[in-house]
C-alpha cells in the first residue's frame, strides 16, 4: 500500500477521487495497526488499560 501511495501522490493527474479512496484505505490500516498495538500493548502490562 505505501509503494502505490508514493506513486499516486508523485502522479500530479491523480484525481481527487483516487486521493481520497486512498486516503480511507490508509486510515483503515492506520486504525488496525492502533488496534493491534493496543491489544500487544495491553497484553504486555497485563491490565488491559491504557
Amino acid at each position: 500500500m505505501l509503494r502505490h501511495a508514493d506513486g499516486l501522490l508523485a502522479d500530479e493527474r491523480a484525481s481527487s477521487v483516487q486521493l481520497r479512496y486512498l486516503l480511507a484505505r490508509m486510515c483503515e490500516s492506520l486504525r488496525d495497526v492502533h488496534r493491534v498495538a493496543e491489544s500487544r500493548g495491553a497484553r504486555l502490562d497485563g491490565t488491559g488499560r491504557d
